[in-house]
């Protein structure tokens, strides 16, 4: 369980050990949870999320963690996952196979922001998503360094679930130029987009 060891006005930093490492849960009235590069396997990660809360967690900030696959099934069997507006994933290891336990997750996420930059999604794991309810409230997502090609963009460019998507990063990301031309017809703002030096 947590043990509290220190408070300021406006968050409780909660303190506890697993495999002799600290983890730390920083929760902005009870909203945020923060895991940033903490080293969490996947066994880890269970142990973080059994000792938490399950309500009122509306950001999620798990990114720079060697989880993988496990870790976001098992993040997926989490109630606290329902309220989560803001999902951070960047640089977890989660492929295709962890995102379709997102996709199907009983507790049925629908983040505003989600951030999958840095994972081996490859274009079956951006069609899976690009078909998913689970983005129709996006505004933001992160795509850079995921191994998307044009077959992947296609998927993006035709999803009846990015409706309102406002920015599409795909920092450090290789494309055909017809690629890039069919992001810049359907997303307001694409990150990474060379069109302009054209």
């Amino acid at each position: 369980m947590f043990n509290r060891v220190g408070q300021t006005t406006n968050a409780d930093l909660y303190n506890y050990k697993f495999d002799g490492g600290e983890l730390y849960a920083m929760t902005s009235g009870g909203r945020t949870l923060d895991l940033y590069c903490k080293g969490l396997s996947a066994d880890g990660l269970v142990a973080a999320l059994g000792d938490l809360e399950t309500d009122g967690w509306s950001e999620l900030r798990l990114d720079c963690n060697p989880f993988g696959d496990a870790g976001a099934e098992a993040l997926a069997a989490w109630p606290g996952l329902a309220g989560a507006e803001i999902l951070d994933l960047v640089d977890t290891e989660v492929g295709w196979r962890g995102l379709t336990a997102l996709a199907a997750s009983p507790f049925a996420p629908r983040p505003v922001e989600l951030r999958l930059d840095e994972n081996p999604l490859y274009n079956r794991g951006v069609i899976l998503l690009a078909g998913s309810p689970m983005v129709a409230r996006l505004r933001h997502l992160g795509l850079s360094c995921t191994g998307i090609s044009h077959k992947g963009v296609e998927a993006l460019v035709a999803s009846p679930h990015l409706a309102g998507l406002e920015v599409l990063d795909l920092t450090q990301t290789q494309l055909l130029r017809r690629s890039w031309r069919l992001l810049a017809e359907r997303f307001p703002t694409v990150i990474g987009s060379p069109i302009s030096e054209w």
